[in-house]
């Protein structure tokens, strides 16, 4: 990343799962964010559930949005969460 010194970070989430996408807010000025947006995602067959996307990006404005870091949640781990009583 090439942020400045004393610069901070805008930090908000995009999800992707099943072809839906949702994003949190975007918490200003910070490198310690703490998201406590709720997401919710229809699931009609959790054998069909596919991967869930994670993208942490940095919030520009007049600007492209910086990736600031990504993780995949594969879809057994999200069968077994939707699976539980």
């Amino acid at each position: 990343m090439d942020w400045l010194w004393g610069s901070k970070c805008d930090p908000f989430v995009l999800f992707d799962f099943d072809e839906k996408k949702s994003k949190t807010e975007v918490i200003k000025n910070t490198f310690d964010a703490k998201f406590t947006d709720e997401m919710f995602f229809d699931v009609e067959n959790v054998e069909e559930v596919g991967d869930m996307s994670i993208i942490v990006k940095d919030w520009d404005f007049g600007s492209s949005d910086q990736v600031v870091g990504s993780a995949m949640l594969p879809k057994p781990d999200i069968r077994e969460f939707l699976s539980l009583p």
